[in-house]
């Protein structure tokens, strides 16, 4: 007997070292804990007021390019590509095998020995739902990836849209600067001729109430100048009082009335970016109700045991263990996943009529503006020629300065709507470029920027499972 409880203790202590060893092992994979430090203040040292770019003329391109690269939203998306990526590795993951170990010490009694109880067991239930598993979170990979893709698209085209509003102030506020010039000289002249007696008070009014209309409008696009900038410069992710200048014109952009566009428009749910996303989240919602309708069925676990009693009887078996489904918690998981599919589809086909209405609504705003331009200028050389036509009655002392000024104002009025109409169609040209899903990119120029979504395939291939 003693031999054996010699044998018994070589026994116990290989089996402890075993588990030990196993044990050690395990928490050498392990990841160790960092603990994270959360920013205090604004992320703008790489992009200081006295940066570079303070003083620079930007191009559209430009500001497309600083809005990709820094724009803070669109960082803090690219992070989420990263969770996903995760998941799915989690999501391929086997099931973790379960091992128990189990000593009970005789308190009496002579001639008795340790018994020992070792068990490993896993769960193949999730094996069987792990295919389903892995494709929903593949799809949730996509779906966030084709999310950033049309998130990176509106982010530019809400940037681009600001920069045709700083380019159309810009040009209004020069418009009103030249023609406040001329009625401030006129002004001094007339306060001149006032102060000699030449003329009356009333002759001055007209120009003394122009001046000071002209004043608070230039003083509204000054304010919206400053306004837009900040927002811009939020976009951008650089300093609020970075101060940089936009171009001088609105830029040119491509036809979006061409073959390729109107074979777009028929096809968007299979090139729109957010279209596709939540396409990608119906095949989510489908491998989600793949694997509750695998759920129904008995959970199972098998396992392998070895052990010795006190009197040192060895045994090894296995076991097998079945959760059995019976209080209807797995039906009402599969109702829920169908509904959910089901709604998802409801959705789709509503953001696809939604989409195909904004896209003709917006060809015809454009179509619209465009024949609003050319009465624009149209009527312009009329009112060109009517007011030199004034100008030259006003100095011979036929026309007063009232009427003079009244038919100047018109003049100045029809200018500032050819801009603002100019801007309106670059505005209205950017929104439908994204109705599209198309980069901005493509619409400016041939060859997009590395950062630019032109460069991210927007169309997968979703007719099959990710």
């Amino acid at each position: 007997m003693p031999g054996v409880q010699l044998c018994q203790g070589r026994s116990v202590r290989l089996g402890t070292g075993i588990t030990a060893s196993f044990l050690i092992v395990m928490l050498a994979g392990c990841a160790q804990y960092q603990p994270i430090i959360l920013p205090t203040q604004p992320d703008y040292n790489h992009n200081r007021a006295d940066h570079p770019l303070s003083g620079q003329t930007l191009t559209l391109a430009e500001i497309q390019h600083r809005v990709v690269r820094d724009n803070p939203d669109l960082k803090a998306a690219r992070m989420a590509l990263a969770v996903s990526e995760a998941g799915v590795r989690q999501a391929g993951a086997l099931p973790d095998p379960s091992l128990s170990f189990a000593l009970d010490h005789p308190v009496n009694g002579a001639g008795l020995i340790n018994a020992l109880n070792q068990s490993i067991s896993m769960d193949i239930s999730s094996i069987i739902t792990r295919g389903a598993r892995l494709d929903a979170a593949r799809a949730e990979k996509l779906r966030i990836r084709l999310g950033l893709v049309w998130q990176v698209l509106t982010t530019e085209a809400v940037a681009a849209n600001i920069d045709i509003a700083l380019i159309g102030i810009s040009q209004q506020h020069a418009l009103l600067d030249t023609d406040a010039a001329a009625v401030n000289k006129r002004l001094g002249r007339s306060k001149q001729a006032l102060k000699r007696g030449y003329i009356t008070q009333d002759m001055v009014a007209a120009d003394i109430v122009r001046a000071a209309d002209l004043a608070r409008q230039q003083d509204d696009l000054q304010m919206q100048m400053t306004t837009l900038r900040q927002q811009l410069n939020g976009l951008m992710g650089v300093a609020p009082n970075s101060s940089w200048q936009p171009p001088a014109q609105f830029p040119t952009f491509a036809s979006t009335d061409t073959r390729a566009d109107r074979d777009n428009e028929q096809h968007l749910a299979e090139r729109r970016p957010d279209l596709l996303a939540l396409r990608a989240g119906i095949i989510r919602a489908d491998a989600d109700y793949r694997a509750a309708i695998l759920q129904q069925f008995p959970g199972l676990t098998v396992g392998l045991s070895r052990a010795n009693d006190t009197s040192n009887v060895q045994t090894a078996g296995f076991s097998i263990g079945l959760t059995l489904p019976i209080f209807g918690g797995s039906q009402a998981q599969v109702a829920r996943t169908k509904a959910t599919r089901a709604q998802l589809v409801a959705e789709f086909q509503a953001r696809i009529d939604q989409a195909r209405a904004d896209v003709v609504q917006m060809r015809s705003k454009l179509a619209g503006l465009r024949t609003r331009l050319v009465q624009i200028d149209a009527r312009l050389p009329i009112l060109i020629q009517t007011a030199a036509h004034a100008q030259m009655a006003l100095d011979s002392g036929y026309f007063s300065a009232g009427s003079y000024l009244a038919v100047r104002k018109s003049l100045t009025t029809e200018r500032l709507n050819q801009i603002q109409t100019r801007q309106a169609i670059a505005q209205t040209s950017i929104a439908l470029t994204t109705l599209l899903g198309q980069p901005l990119a493509t619409a400016l120029s041939s060859s997009p920027t590395v950062d630019s979504p032109a460069a991210i395939s927007t169309t997968p291939d979703l007719s099959s499972r990710p």
